[in-house]
């Protein structure tokens, strides 16, 4: 009997203290979700970017590594390739050294992945974009941000 005595006296000192821990807890909880809530509403701006130009930086970092000497890359323009206002391609003009020193000018076509689909002087990726009834938008306005920020 006395150790059935001791086993109710332990676990009425455990619930003693278990109970206001718990509650101490909760209280945490719920005053960390309050200051949370209350801090985010006006402090969270949306991003400035479009999806076309994070598309059009991620095709324009993967170029710039395929070539022999990517700080020889010039950009001198880019339009987006819109269908149902749904981003199709991404057109790129660039400029970059050739293998012999001298700088070379090519349109250079990227899906709305990001993946490479060539060069617009082969008739074959050219033929993706002619008479297909895309919105054309310009997208060349963070050319000098990216060059910038990448050549640094």
């Amino acid at each position: 009997m006395d150790n059935k005595e001791s086993i109710k006296e332990k676990l009425i000192k455990n619930k003693k203290i278990v109970i206001p821990v718990f509650i101490a807890i909760v209280v945490i909880i719920a005053i960390i979700v309050i200051v949370l809530i209350n801090n985010s509403s006006s402090d969270i701006k949306a991003p400035t970017k479009t999806y076309a130009q994070f598309v059009l930086d991620m095709c324009l970092t993967d170029y710039k590594y395929r070539l022999k000497d990517p700080d020889s890359m010039r950009v001198y323009g880019s339009n987006a390739y819109y269908k149902n206002d749904t981003l199709q391609y991404i057109l790129i003009d660039v400029g970059a050294k050739n293998g012999f020193g001298g700088m070379t000018r090519d349109y250079i076509l990227y899906n709305s992945l990001g993946s490479y689909m060539g060069s617009i002087s082969d008739d074959k990726t050219k033929s993706l974009i002619d008479n297909k009834g895309y919105t054309v938008l310009d997208t060349s306005t963070n050319y000098d941000n990216w060059k910038r920020n990448r050549t640094k």
